[in-house]
């Protein structure tokens, strides 16, 4: 129920600033949480961490999968261990180097 309320939340956040998102968008043979358009077709694909299970799978599937830019959005207490996690399951690997973002900075003030 989180997840699917996390997922809202930012696919609103987004479309209120111009960008298309989509829920659930395939991109070569993965599935974000979310993946945000911008005007000139740049990808930002979003996946929402709520537990540790499975994350360092879909880094690995993110970062080769032509997306310019991956971002893992989590709750605080997962933040660290995420980071951790992520970070040696891509470690030597081509692609983008995925970024780190706290949901409460999308729920507590809105801004990017």
């Amino acid at each position: 129920m989180r997840h699917w309320y996390y997922q809202t939340l930012l696919q609103d956040y987004y479309e209120s600033r111009g960008f298309t998102a989509q829920v659930e968008a395939r991109v070569a043979d993965t599935t974000f949480d979310l993946l945000v358009i911008d005007k000139l077709a740049n990808r930002l694909a979003i996946e929402i961490a709520t537990s540790l299970p499975y994350e360092e799978i879909n880094a690995q599937k993110a970062i080769a999968s032509g997306v310019e830019r991956v971002l893992f959005v989590c709750e605080a207490e997962l933040m660290e261990p995420l980071q951790r996690k992520i970070a040696a399951a891509i470690e030597g690997r081509p692609g983008p180097r995925p970024g780190f973002k706290l949901i409460d900075d999308y729920l507590l003030n809105g801004k990017e």
